[in-house]
């Protein structure tokens, strides 16, 4: 008898073709864990064919088990003739047991049980009755259970963590009282196609992780599941949304909640644009997976939220056209995210470059990903560990960044610690390269040590270093760093605003004064830059000299939905056109080079405007003034021509000298389109700078000429 003989505390049987069962006075009292793989013919746990034999814990022999893990058995029917569980077990692990068809008649006397484990079981039908009475239950998985139907009465108790359900085909609805689950952390529901709606009650309220993934048709209903009062969820992910034309659609507003931090969008066929009602407002939103959406060709109006660190998108052509290096829509509103990967590419590699990309992790660490490197090509061999990767001199040519660089982190793992690696993620590819060496020293540093250096960078270097040690991301949360990166005239700005803001923090405060802010009466818009955090303004039409713009003759002042001011100038007719703006530099960030706009629309029957080249100019104080032209038509000859056409019968001999640099009309990201009126340097000297767009030579008729305002903001 093996109790007798010895304290046996843990027992892996593997490989026991013969086993057929184990019969209950074979185990040790002292057994606390017992893991079975592989034994092909072992049909039940434990013979309890007695009737006298039956689970106590005073008579079992197995008392003292917590922790059962069985798996790869296929005869397995059941874990105990008597047809219960010991009530000792705290964790059950249950896989790949497909003729499972009971794991108990009930659970009785099995407050222990934290954890139960189930994977692959498509003959268990059911799960035990008592589930509710599980006092200390914390997690439930099921995943290829198929002919589970349905939870037992009474649904889950409340101390329920964390509930994943996978491929659960005739599963149709979630437990009763789910809504009521306030200890619930983390719900996943993937690939069951039976499940048509959740409780009406809606989630959980205290959820941080939400995952509704394939085969699922609960896309509308999302609209009246108040997402928004999920106020801690912070991990969003959606998949298989086969009707969705626009993500949060425009019935949801801003319905979802603004703690997210990571969400995901997948498998929507349908999909053609992201709301900038929807996504605008994520502030705290740092990583964006957008996956199998081919119709989705454009961003929102308003950008990406502004903290975006990391952005992946794979299999959507349209948007991947549109985010192409230079040339796409959408690049300026993504070259200054710190990771972007399309189709598994980093946007900064060259074209056509293969890349096999590693991500290390430390198991046991709560900052999980430690280091990020790619390999050019194809790998030579099979990767193990980080220890084996620095073995091997043949990665020192195509590891990037450099091998030397990168394993300098390894004094971040115990020295006894093999640290998994796995191929099949995409990484961050930072450009610290030569930087690399020594990194780790940070972490040994005080947090006031880290955000004092955090402090003397860019927002966007701090929150690229955020992404390489949790010391740093902490830090990243500091007033210290934060103060540092807003303007010293911040407090006046929020004096100034026409609306209240809401911000608890100083990095609150800087995403806020990130979004378009209308100060002084809502004559002017104010916004920083948020890679810089330098100063831009937009000066509305209202706050400029426009000539004669105050005769109705002429001009008219309209409000449109497209501006963020309450009204725009609209020109009527006139012969002498002319748009002057002022501002101090005092008012913008030092030692910055900043380009002034025009920021205008040309109506449909706009007429005139080509007649002759507008003259572009911009002075601070007595200097030199740059010097340009353009026409507002852009470059194109056929308009110009019918343009000059109409006033060619004018006793006018029209001047066709160079008149500067030419600059081309461009369309902005908010629908607008601008022209660029010079550029300027703004050093120590409190000085005025003008701003000047004419056209007065032809004294042709002209009209059409929509102005929002001059737009003055750092130029790179």
């Amino acid at each position: 008898m093996m109790h007798n003989q010895v304290r046996l505390e843990s027992l892996k049987i593997q490989c026991c073709g013969s086993l057929t069962s184990i019969v209950r006075g074979h185990l040790p009292s002292s057994l606390k864990r017992l893991e079975i793989v592989d034994c092909g013919k072992l049909e039940c746990l434990r013979d309890d064919k007695e009737k006298s034999c039956t689970c106590s814990s005073d008579n079992t022999n197995a008392s003292r088990l917590d922790d059962l893990q069985v798996s790869n058995c296929p005869s397995l029917t059941c874990l105990s003739m008597s047809g219960q569980l010991s009530k000792t077990v705290r964790s059950l692990c249950l896989m790949s047991v497909p003729k499972l068809e009971s794991i108990a008649e009930r659970f009785h006397n099995n407050a222990s049980l934290e954890s139960i484990f189930m994977w692959d079981c498509e003959n268990l039908k059911s799960i035990p009755e008592g589930l509710h009475n599980l006092s200390c239950l914390q997690e439930l998985y099921i995943s290829d259970c198929s002919s589970i139907v349905c939870f037992p009465q009474g649904g889950l108790p409340k101390t329920i963590l964390n509930v994943v359900i996978k491929n659960c085909k005739k599963l149709k609805s979630l437990p009763d009282g789910f809504h009521t689950l306030n200890s619930l952390r983390v719900l996943s529901v993937v690939q069951c196609p039976s499940i048509t709606s959740f409780p009406e009650e809606g989630f959980p309220k205290n959820l941080t992780v939400l995952q509704i993934s394939g085969g699922l048709n609960m896309y509308k209903p999302l609209v009246e599941w108040g997402l928004h009062n999920l106020t801690f969820l912070t991990s969003l992910q959606i998949s298989g949304c086969p009707d969705a034309e626009s993500f949060p659609q425009q019935e949801m507003g801003k319905l979802l909640p603004i703690s997210l931090t990571h969400l995901t969008l997948e498998n929507f066929p349908k999909l053609n644009c992201l709301s900038s009602d929807g996504f605008h407002s994520f502030n705290s939103l740092e990583q964006l997976w957008i996956k199998d959406c081919p119709n989705l060709r454009s961003f929102p109006e308003q950008g990406l939220p502004l903290l975006l660190m990391e952005l992946y998108i794979t299999n959507c052509p349209l948007l991947k056209e549109e985010c192409k290096r230079d040339k796409g829509k959408y690049w300026s509103k993504i070259s200054d995210i710190p990771s972007v990967h399309i189709d598994g590419r980093f946007i900064y590699d060259p074209e056509g470059e293969t890349r096999n990309q590693l991500q290390l992790y430390d198991d046991e660490s709560d900052d999980n990903v430690r280091i990020s490197a790619s390999i050019k090509g194809e790998l030579p061999f099979e990767i193990v560990d980080a220890h084996q990767i620095q073995a091997q001199e043949m990665l020192k040519d195509v590891l990037e960044p450099p091998v030397q660089g990168v394993f300098a982190f390894l004094g971040v793992f115990p020295p006894s610690h093999t640290t998994r690696l796995d191929t099949k993620q995409k990484l961050r590819v930072y450009d610290y390269k030569n930087a690399l060496n020594g990194l780790n020293y940070f972490n040994k540093l005080p947090e006031e040590c880290v955000s004092a250096i955090l402090s003397l960078t860019s927002p966007l270097d701090a929150c690229r270093s955020s992404l390489v040690f949790s010391t740093f991301r902490s830090a990243m949360e500091s007033d210290m760093v934060w103060d540092r990166f807003l303007p010293s005239d911040h407090s006046d700005m929020v004096l100034r605003s026409l609306t209240p803001l809401n911000f608890s923090s100083k990095k609150q405060l800087f995403q806020c004064l990130c979004n378009p802010l209308l100060i002084d009466g809502g004559k002017l818009s104010f916004n920083l830059e948020k890679s810089s955090g330098k100063k831009s303004y937009l000066l509305s039409a209202r706050a400029l000299s426009i000539t004669w713009s105050n005769d109705p003759i002429y001009w008219c002042w309209v409000h449109m939905t497209e501006s963020r001011f309450s009204e725009v100038a609209v020109l009527r007719t006139t012969n002498w056109l002319e748009i002057e703006g002022k501002i101090k530099t005092g008012m913008l960030s030092l030692n910055t080079k900043y380009g002034a706009y025009l920021v205008i629309k040309i109506r449909n029957n706009a007429y005139g405007l080509d007649s002759e080249k507008a003259e572009l100019s911009v002075q601070v104080g007595d200097g030199q003034a740059w010097t340009g032209s353009t026409y507002l038509f852009g470059d194109n000859p056929d308009r110009k021509n019918v343009e000059r056409l109409r006033s060619s019968s004018r006793l006018i001999e029209v001047d066709d000298d160079d008149d500067g640099e030419e600059q081309i009309l461009r369309e902005r990201e908010d629908g607008w389109m601008e022209i660029e009126l010079g550029e300027f340097f703004n050093g120590d000297d409190d000085q005025e700078v003008k701003m000047n767009f004419k056209e007065v030579k032809s004294y042709h008729l002209k009209g059409g000429l929509i102005v929002e305002g001059i737009e003055v903001r750092p130029k790179h």
